[in-house]
């Protein structure tokens, strides 16, 4: 062997696992990275719905709130006029006894 290495011309069995077993680890890296990433993306998208859920219900809300207080000035302004109403039909009452 003149101090040589060794080296084989086709690789053993314990070196084909090796190999297959390094290829196997890389792919199943692959893998968890790509699924990872769907996670990932995911994850931003459910937090944006969320947030875009969150500005309507909130404008809803506003929108809500501005027709309640419609609604009251309209009834405090008929209140108003039917005292305003009442007021004048007693005047007249009083004028006409």
């Amino acid at each position: 062997m003149n101090g040589n290495k060794f080296i084989p011309t086709h690789p053993g069995p314990l070196l084909l696992l090796l190999i297959t077993e390094e290829y196997e680890a890389k792919e199943t890296q692959k893998l968890l990275h790509s699924i990872l990433a769907q996670l990932n993306f995911s994850s931003s998208q459910r937090v944006t719905e969320a947030e875009a859920q969150r500005r309507t219900l909130k404008s809803s809300r506003v929108v809500q709130g501005m027709q309640i207080t419609q609604t009251i000035i309209v009834a405090q302004q008929e209140a108003s006029r039917a005292i305003q109403e009442a007021g004048l039909y007693k005047a007249q009452l009083d004028k006409a006894q």
